[in-house]
């Protein structure tokens, strides 16, 4: 999505792009009609235009490719997640998300992704071995737990590896 949002960008115009995967070619086109950003596929694509008959197509709103645009984008190391579990990659995600993440309370945590735990010892524990699994994996540089103000629960603060921190726009 965030090539199609570069290339509308250059383009704006009925220029395609095109990608080839096998004998199956798709290209972003902006309709001739509406003007409106369309994904197609085709058999092929002569002159920057698909082919015969075409085998799908989806148009677009200029707004929601902009949601991919590099500015909104989350980079995600795919092999780092595909060795996750199911609540590391949720866990994944959401600090990938926060340039700075702040500090959240574990029960927080144990809400978000959808856990029950009694005995808030046993929840630490579990999410220890996650953030544990999270820095082995490189998606965090590190975390840290201190007791929250009313002494009800534990505060986590993770701090993300600085390469993978995205400049800020200026």
């Amino acid at each position: 999505m965030e090539r199609l949002h570069d290339e509308l960008a250059e383009f704006e115009g009925n220029e395609a792009i095109s990608l080839q995967k096998g004998g199956e070619v798709a290209g972003m086109m902006l309709s001739l009609i509406s003007g409106e950003p369309t994904f197609t596929g085709a058999n092929s694509i002569k002159d920057g235009i698909p082919q015969g008959n075409l085998d799908w197509e989806v148009t677009l709103d200029k707004k929601l490719v902009s949601l991919f645009a590099k500015p909104y984008l989350t980079l995600v190391d795919f092999k780092a997640r595909q060795a996750l579990t199911a609540p590391g990659k949720r866990l994944q995600a959401y600090f990938l998300s926060h340039r700075d993440p702040n500090a959240i309370l574990l029960r927080s945590l144990e809400k978000m992704l959808g856990l029950n735990f009694n005995d808030l010892a046993t929840l630490k524990f579990y999410l220890t071995k996650q953030f544990d699994d999270l820095k082995h994996h490189l998606v965090i540089a590190g975390y840290d737990f201190k007791k929250s103000a009313d002494g009800t629960d534990w505060l986590v603060k993770v701090t993300r590896n600085a390469q993978d921190i995205p400049a800020r726009s200026k």
